[in-house]
């Protein structure tokens, strides 16, 4: 069964989530740093002002006095001719010529006058230069014994400010003393000097005006000029409500009538607010852009991790129910501590008794298969080579199961704990068909292996038949031809015996009985062989070395009846004696005897049907001596490996198993 995953938007539901959370946290953020900037932005705007404010105040307050010094200076310079003025003041030639005077060291000058210690102006006014205002100021300065703070004055031709130092009449007579012993010259600027120090210490998005300090927010210069010269005044000489608030910091001058004040620019504070806002609009809307990119490739990459976990989940179900098919359980070894780890098919495979350390593995296994189990593991701890094992294991101690167990190391880069890890398989129905089908086809083997025994036996009896029929004839050599009989008589009782068991194994005192027997038939003599055999023991020809052997008998015997002086049962004696290892058929012929030049072993003095037997003779296995004794002659035909197998098992394979 497939198992579901969870819904795709599941995960992008997480994700924005996440991106959410940090969004807020970093408008918080921003807002907060915001909040820090802004009011870090409020504290320079004032500190700027403060700067601004006094550095143009002591400005304004150094020319003021730069202009009293240098009118004092002026006046020493001039005394004679601003004397001369002083009791001539209708003398137009001296008064335009100091006029020309001042105008050349003063270019901002507007007028000038002269007045006694009384404030009288001593000076035609024709123009009006001199107002009452500047007569009232002259006024003041003398009765405040010459001190006095400089203020704006209004004038139909300019608006001036008023500069007035005291100076001594020393040509005055005595009668004039009171008039003239101290006179105050006067020079009146027009304020383009206080306008231009407005303009340099005024700073970007705030402006410098100076108030009159009796006559409250009355506005006197700014760095356009004087009131009247502000554009957007119209008419409104003092400052409004709204420009009062934004007044930032003001300072009154020295040697003046004035107070400085900075008003910010009513829409600082909004822009930079404005300013600060979009960067932080920007750094958010950077932040979605970039979560958005990231969230895509992310998406992307989710999707593909949910495909792949969901073709992984499939084929692990596939793989499932594979497992659970072909009845296979995984397993892991731990080769340090020993123990075995399975999983919950491989619990059913072991039927709930699943090993849990390698001994108790070996103790399931059966006795002749641990060491090779054993060795198995221990090559592919070794080696690092896949490890793969058939073996039988033992349920309770009654049922027998076939297990495959397959494994490899698993790969650990470290090191620190190597472990093995595999699958486990019940092959015990495979196992059982192998041997069904083994069992079958061996039978059917044998069905037919009998079958071709059955057919050559009765092929040979045919020949057989026809040969004795041709005995018959006196132009034939009867012995010749009972010799040939008596050959394919053991050939075909071979077979005979062969097609009737269901096993190839030809017991020897079974051949030597039936080839007496057949014996009787040819020649007419009884020949009962002497059977001894070790207890318990039964011996058989190999199949592939029947016929040989039975031929090579056949000649013995039937040698040992043609040679004999007698023809009686009681002149040949057969024997077959066994033990574990051999088997030795005695034939023994009384009253016979061999040529004198007879040697078996060289070949010297036998006849046709020992020169058969020699070249019968296989050559392992297999041992002939023919001798002389005193009754006769004594055949000694010894057999072992590989011609004879004791028991159903070959005597070499069991001397090696016992050697190993």
């Amino acid at each position: 069964m497939i198992k579901s995953t969870p819904p795709k938007n599941c995960t992008n539901k997480y994700s924005l989530r996440y991106v959410a959370v940090i969004l807020v946290f970093l408008l918080l953020i921003l807002i907060l740093h915001s909040y820090h900037h802004h009011a870090d932005f409020k504290r320079h705007q004032v500190d700027v002002m403060q700067q601004s404010v006094q550095g143009a105040s002591a400005e304004i307050t150094a020319a003021i006095v730069e202009r009293q010094r240098s009118i004092r200076v002026f006046v020493k310079q001039h005394k004679s001719l601003i004397q001369h003025l002083t009791k001539n003041p209708d003398d137009q030639t001296s008064y335009q010529e100091l006029k020309n005077i001042i105008s050349n060291r003063f270019p901002n000058s507007f007028s000038f006058t002269i007045s006694n210690n009384k404030g009288e102006v001593l000076l035609a006014n024709f123009d009006l230069s001199v107002n009452e205002i500047c007569q009232k100021n002259i006024l003041e300065f003398i009765e405040n014994e010459f001190n006095y703070d400089v203020a704006l004055h209004p004038n139909p031709k300019a608006y001036h400010f008023d500069i007035m130092t005291e100076w001594d009449n020393e040509q005055t007579t005595v009668s004039d003393l009171n008039d003239f012993s101290q006179a105050v010259f006067f020079i009146s600027f027009k304020p383009t000097i206080i306008a231009r120090i407005l303009k340099n210490s005024q700073v970007h998005d705030h402006q410098l005006f100076l108030l009159k300090k009796d006559t409250i927010n009355l506005i006197e210069i700014s760095a356009q000029g004087t009131r009247i010269q502000i554009p957007n005044l119209n008419g409104e000489f003092f400052l409004s409500p709204e420009q009062i608030s934004r007044i930032g910091f003001k300072k009154s001058v020295d040697e003046t009538a004035w107070e400085l004040v900075d008003i910010q620019d009513e829409n600082i504070l909004i822009d930079y607010r404005n300013e600060r806002i979009t960067q932080i609009i920007f750094i958010v809307l950077v932040f979605i852009l970039i979560s958005y990119i990231f969230l895509s490739i992310a998406r992307r990459e989710e999707h593909t991790r949910v495909q792949s976990e969901n073709a992984l989940s499939q084929m692990k179900d596939r793989l499932e129910q594979a497992l659970s098919f072909s009845n296979v359980g995984m397993w892991q070894y731990d080769i340090l501590t020993q123990e075995f780890t399975w999983s919950k098919r491989a619990n059913n495979i072991f039927h709930q008794m699943q090993p849990k350390t390698f001994d108790d593995y070996l103790e399931l296994i059966s006795v002749t298969d641990q060491q090779s189990v054993r060795q198995s593991f221990e090559h592919c701890i070794d080696t690092g080579l896949r490890h793969r094992i058939e073996h039988k294991i033992e349920i309770d101690g009654q049922n027998e199961h076939w297990i495959e167990i397959t494994g490899n190391i698993e790969p650990d880069n470290n090191n620190s704990n190597p472990k093995m890890i595999g699958l486990v398989r019940d092959i015990t129905i495979r196992k059982l068909a192998e041997q069904n089908r083994i069992s079958f086809e061996i039978q059917q083997k044998n069905t037919l292996v009998r079958e071709v025994h059955h057919r050559i036996k009765n092929s040979l009896q045919g020949v057989v038949g026809l040969l004795q029929q041709h005995s018959k004839y006196e132009s034939i050599d009867n012995v010749m031809l009972d010799h040939a009989v008596s050959q394919l008589n053991s050939v075909s009782l071979v077979h005979g015996i062969q097609c009737e068991h269901h096993t190839q194994k030809i017991s020897i005192s079974q051949l030597v009985d039936i080839i007496c027997k057949a014996t009787l038939d040819i020649m007419g003599v009884n020949i009962v062989p002497n059977i001894v055999s070790t207890p318990d023991t039964q011996h058989y020809i190999n199949e592939s070395n029947a016929v040989p052997v039975a031929l090579i008998i056949n000649e013995l015997i039937f040698n040992a009846a043609k040679h004999t002086t007698k023809l009686s049962e009681k002149n040949i004696h057969i024997g077959v004696s066994s033990s574990e290892q051999y088997v030795i058929i005695s034939i023994q012929n009384d009253n016979a005897k061999l040529p004198e030049d007879f040697d078996f072993d060289k070949a010297q003095g036998i006849g046709t049907g020992l020169s058969l037997i020699k070249s019968l003779l296989p050559r392992q296995g297999a041992k002939l001596s023919i001798q002389q004794i005193n009754v006769g002659v004594l055949a000694i035909f010894k057999l072992s490996y590989p011609i004879i197998i004791n028991d159903g098992h070959d005597n070499h394979d069991s001397n090696s198993q016992k050697t190993a």
